[in-house]
């Protein structure tokens, strides 16, 4: 299975990365912008998407000055980029002015979109439990 992993951290995509690696034997590579993400999912094809992006006033460069990109955004970047990669956000990390995580996954779901949340506080293991759950829905 192809991970990519999206984060504003360098270190942090890089040991999530590793681990998927080592721990699974997944394929994983990490991405440290949206543009980063974009061009990578371009060239290669990926099974899932993990975005760990925070929001920050500063903007990340991807964006017109005074916008900036969400991880609800990114995600949905990829996913028209790969409309098979499923796509996991951090639900922390969805923007209330959606809705709030419940309301935008559902949303999604109903649009044909192939997404599936996690939280921050939730332990490394729960992700990885994930992508193994999704590794095997691949295989059948």
């Amino acid at each position: 299975m192809r991970v990519l992993v999206v984060s504003h951290i360098p270190l942090l995509a890089d040991a999530v990365a590793n681990a998927l690696q080592k721990r699974f034997g997944f394929q994983a590579l990490p991405a440290y912008s949206p543009s980063e993400a974009e061009e990578n999912a371009s060239i290669f094809n990926f099974d899932v998407a993990v975005v760990d992006w925070e929001r920050s006033e500063k903007g990340s460069g991807d964006v017109a000055p005074g916008r900036t990109l969400d991880a609800v955004s990114i995600g949905l970047r990829l996913q028209h980029l790969q409309p098979r990669c499923k796509i996991v956000l951090y639900r922390e990390q969805i923007p209330d002015e959606l809705g709030g995580a419940p309301a935008v996954l559902e949303h999604l779901k109903s649009e044909g979109f192939c997404v599936d949340c996690i939280s921050v506080t939730d332990k490394y293991e729960t992700l990885y439990d994930m992508l193994r759950q999704i590794a095997i829905q691949l295989v059948h």
